[in-house]
C-alpha cells in the first residue's frame, strides 16, 4: 500500500467515524425526559387536558411531561 493510499484509506475511515457520532446524537438526545408546554386560556378545561395527556403519557410510556401556560 502507499503512503497515498493509505492517507485516503484513513480519511475515508475518519470521516465515516464522524458521520456515525454525527448519526448517534440525535438518538442519545432522545431519551432524555421531554417537556411539552400547552397554551391555554384560564380556566378548568386546560388542567383537564393535562391531567388526561400526562395520564395517557404515563401509561404509553411516552417520556413526555404536558405543562399548561396560560395566556397573558
Amino acid at each position: 500500500m502507499t503512503h497515498a493510499n493509505r492517507r485516503g484509506v484513513r480519511r475515508r475511515a475518519l470521516l465515516a467515524g464522524a458521520a456515525a457520532t454525527a448519526l448517534a446524537a440525535p438518538a442519545i438526545a432522545q431519551g432524555a425526559p421531554r417537556v411539552a408546554r400547552v397554551w391555554g386560556e384560564p380556566g378548568p378545561y386546560g388542567g383537564v387536558f393535562v391531567q388526561g395527556m400526562n395520564e395517557w403519557a404515563q401509561r404509553n410510556n411516552a417520556n413526555i411531561r404536558i405543562e399548561i401556560e396560560q395566556i397573558p
